[in-house]
């Protein structure tokens, strides 16, 4: 591992191996882990040890101490943060011991049934931790669209803030772009430390040429975007083909850098190469001295990491990554016209705080408090640019209003017939310019074909002036 520049690892401890029949610590475990942790240490590497496996590779594994796998009852509560106190308590002067996760995407291992119920597990055990190991950092380990992983509940709590991103996108510029887009989403305007906790994929899905290049892009992106570290899933391939979950899910089996043997793949190449780079900007003191300035603030709606009554716009779009998605295209299309663009979760927002332009993309509607912020800021000599719709494809919101201020900020009026699901737009539609915009000038035109159907409002102008029209309709 070191000869490939790796410096951090994650392990994960497989819970039914580590309580005995009488709910009792295994010593031998314990005893393996310390001498790993410094092996590790001895080698220049230090581990983020994993405490619930819970879910691994398309299969779920048993917390002893939970009986169902509730690990967020009373008694799961109680026995993981127990089973945290004496982990750590055993292995914290271990020399290679970097931080501690609690676990691998609980929510797959089981669904919380609330955020309330996730949280308060992630608190006992990082109280837990703590006590009993007061210098390493902790993380939550969730998927990225559990509660666990959003900065706005979790600040205080952890230390940093891991998605987990397996992003797919056929185009290839816009999938790049999304690891960074998320990686500014989690990071919430850079207010929460973010690490990428796991990315890659596998050898026997797609090119091992084009994987190594994309692992090389994201590592990039991460130091760029101001993230404290990146884990690649994972070291080596498996050799276990016949056990579960490999049986079933064969494609886990190649996810290594190396292969089962220990041959470096391409991919291992470019991150070598990548670690070597790093090591040469830090000796230049690029990680110290480099930081991102933001001058474009982009709002992720309120419903994409939030959840409010009756307004359950993140399921009804389809999930967490197509609510995201907005959100994602508008900071690729900033970062690639040349703008410093950061993101943040819309009910963080309190003020521009300096940006010349704020984004609210392609939303189905804003917090009523965000837009009268949004009208101060533009009072005070701000940018808005806001997109709203009423539906995208067979997702319809009808019964929604995008904003509370549409003649104070945008100087228009509701023009819909009553009971209209909005203006339908489909196909190859042609965007004109009515006006000059910068360098662009009155009568030219792009035009958009549209996957799927959109539905857009109709407004009245009373004193805004229009820019453009679509296919002659303003």
């Amino acid at each position: 591992m070191r000869s490939l520049g790796v410096r951090a690892v994650r392990l994960f401890l497989l819970d039914q191996d580590w309580v005995t029949a009488s709910g009792d610590l295994n010593g031998v475990q314990l005893q393996r882990l310390r001498w790993l942790l410094d092996r590790l240490g001895d080698s220049g590497i230090v581990a983020f040890v994993t405490l619930l496996v819970g879910h691994m590779s398309g299969r779920n594994w048993a917390v002893p101490w939970a009986p169902d796998n509730d690990i967020y009852s009373a008694k799961g509560v109680e026995g993981t943060a127990r089973f945290a106190s004496a982990v750590a308590s055993a292995v914290k002067g271990s020399r290679g011991l970097g931080g501690w996760i609690l676990s691998n995407e609980m929510s797959l291992l089981r669904q919380p049934p609330s955020p309330e119920a996730q949280l308060a597990l992630l608190r006992a055990v990082a109280q837990s931790l703590r006590s009993a190991d007061g210098e390493h950092v902790f993380s939550s380990g969730d998927v990225p669209s559990g509660y666990a992983q959003r900065p706005n509940l979790v600040r205080g709590v952890v230390d940093y803030v891991g998605p987990h991103l397996y992003l797919y996108d056929d185009d290839p510029v816009r999938h790049g772009f999304s690891y960074s887009g998320m990686l500014e989403l989690f990071s919430d305007d850079g207010q929460v430390p973010v690490v990428l906790e796991e990315f890659g994929f596998s050898s026997l899905q797609f090119s091992e040429a084009d994987r190594a290049a994309f692992i090389y892009e994201v590592l990039y992106s991460a130091f760029a975007h101001g993230a404290s570290g990146a884990f690649v899933w994972c070291f080596s391939d498996f050799p276990a083909e016949g056990e579960p979950p490999y049986e079933w899910r064969a494609l886990e089996l190649g996810f290594g850098l190396v292969d089962r043997d220990g041959r470096p793949k391409p991919s291992a190449e470019a991150f070598r190469r990548f670690s070597e780079e790093l090591g040469r900007l830090e000796a230049l003191g690029a990680h110290i001295r480099l930081r991102r300035v933001s001058k474009v603030l982009v709002l992720s709606p309120y419903y994409v990491l939030g959840d409010y009554e009756f307004a359950g716009y993140r399921q009804w779009l389809g999930g967490f990554e197509a609510a995201v998605k907005p959100v994602l295209v508008a900071h690729q299309l900033l970062t690639m016209a040349g703008a410093q663009a950061s993101i943040r979760h819309e009910p963080e927002f309190e003020g521009s705080e300096g940006r010349r332009l704020v984004v609210v993309p392609s939303a189905v509607s804003g917090l009523a408090t965000t837009w009268r912020k949004l009208l101060n800021y533009v009072e005070d000599g701000g940018t808005l640019y806001a997109s709203l719709l009423r539906g995208v494809g067979g997702a319809r919101f009808p019964h929604e209003s995008g904003t509370q201020l549409w003649q104070e900020l945008f100087g228009v009026e509701e023009a819909l017939r009553v009971g209209s699901f909005g203006v339908r737009l489909s196909g190859r539609r042609i965007l004109t310019l009515e006006r000059d915009l910068g360098g662009l000038r009155r009568g030219w035109s792009v035009s958009v074909d549209l996957q799927v159907p959109l539905y857009a409002y109709s407004v009245r102008p009373v004193d805004a002036e229009v820019l453009a029209s679509v296919d002659g309709s303003q």
